[in-house]
């Protein structure tokens, strides 16, 4: 949809939180999935992930190319839940669980993650309600941003082999056989270059617990609001707290499952030093200042195409964007800052505690804020 530009939602000292209503007003009102605001001399364009970037009409051309035909060619669609073998855990056994809904009390004073919107309370037509909830897989709400916890990865066997071992495995079906390779016992390995030197790696088990779709990140019942993601051998888990009701709507993965999980993956593949004890991640629909950032922290993708949570792509840049970091500057690391334009940042580090600290001097600092307030830095200070 084309409209005319709201001056305040592009304003740098609207609140965010008055920016989500007004682009939720855009996106509900006009039924649509990116509604794109146009002045005279600027242009804006917002989706569900409530991005308030604007542009100025000489920037129309790297617009269309790294926000616009990303947006239209793969929309924001939540993972579906028959894609995942399903099951059960018991949160209540979960060191990582707990770990979690503790991580999330502790960020509540960042103010970084404001309450999520239910359509039923912005949406007084059926009708609207249910092409809205059709968009997006029958979700009746949207919230801002996730905290998640990677557990320890898992390897059986051992972690890396030789070249000659590795060509003796056997071919993973549908994958390229000078990358993929099965061991007799059932393991993946992947064939890769980690800082100049070729090795063949074990590809672990992947586990995370993650706050659900449309939760309060910051006040969680890990017994109700924490879900289990795995990724084994290419086949995707979901396990839901034992005893709720898997038909209940709001028992969803987050949007941002895929994204997750290819953070937790190349981490574990390329800088393993970071997520040896478990690996907390933070994303909120916001950015650091360039400035914010100190020795041994890093941020990457701020110049990246801005790909909508949710999908495959954003997956593969944030994997990536593991990937150059770790052959760049090294296994070891205090905070990871992995940008995704128009959409927010994903923030991981081996230290939960070092985490929060970080997090809050910058937004009580204002080095951090929601919002697109800083993402022009980032994109400058990148093309430098």
């Amino acid at each position: 949809t084309l409209k005319t530009l709201e001056p305040e939602f592009i304003d740098t000292k609207t609140p965010y939180d008055r920016k989500i209503v007004l682009g939720l007003q855009d996106l509900i009102s006009n039924m649509s999935e990116i509604v794109v605001g146009v002045s005279d001399d600027k242009f804006s364009i917002v989706n569900m992930n409530l991005s308030d970037s604007s542009f100025r009409l000489d920037e129309i051309d790297d617009f269309i190319a790294k926000s616009f035909i990303p947006k239209m060619y793969a929309p924001i669609k939540p993972p579906v839940l028959n894609r995942f073998i399903q099951g059960e855990y018991d949160p209540s056994t979960s060191v990582f669980a707990k770990k979690l809904a503790q991580l999330g009390k502790d960020l509540k004073k960042t103010e970084l993650f404001p309450h999520g919107s239910k359509f039923s309370d912005k949406i007084k037509r059926v009708s609207h309600r249910d092409v809205v909830e059709k968009i997006l897989e029958g979700r009746t709400g949207v919230s801002y941003g996730f905290i998640a916890l990677v557990e320890i990865p898992v390897y059986i066997g051992e972690k890396t082999v030789s070249e000659d071992k590795w060509t003796q495995f056997a071919e993973v079906k549908n994958s390229s056989k000078e990358l993929l390779r099965e061991s007799p016992d059932g393991r993946w390995y992947i064939k890769t270059t980690v800082r100049e030197n070729m090795v063949c790696k074990q590809v672990p088990d992947i586990w995370i617990l993650t706050s659900r779709s449309g939760s309060d990140k910051t006040n969680l019942d890990y017994n109700t609001d924490v879900v289990r993601v795995g990724l084994i051998k290419g086949k995707l888990y979901l396990q839901t707290p034992k005893g709720v009701d898997l038909k209940r709507r709001d028992i969803r993965p987050s949007f941002d499952t895929y994204v997750i999980l290819a953070q937790a993956l190349s981490t574990a593949l390329y800088t393993p030093g970071l997520i040896q004890d478990g690996l907390p991640i933070v994303h909120f629909h916001g950015y650091p200042d360039p400035s914010w950032f100190r020795k041994k922290e890093h941020y990457v993708g701020a110049l990246n195409p801005s790909m909508p949570c949710g999908t495959i792509e954003a997956a593969l840049l944030n994997y990536s964007g593991v990937y150059e970091v770790a052959n760049k500057d090294g296994d070891m690391m205090n905070l990871l800052c992995l940008v995704e334009s128009d959409h927010g940042v994903n923030i991981l580090g081996p230290q939960m505690d070092y985490l929060v600290d970080r997090l809050m001097q910058g937004s009580s600092s204002g080095d951090i804020m929601l919002g697109g307030r800083f993402l022009p830095e980032l994109k400058r200070a990148s093309n430098i």
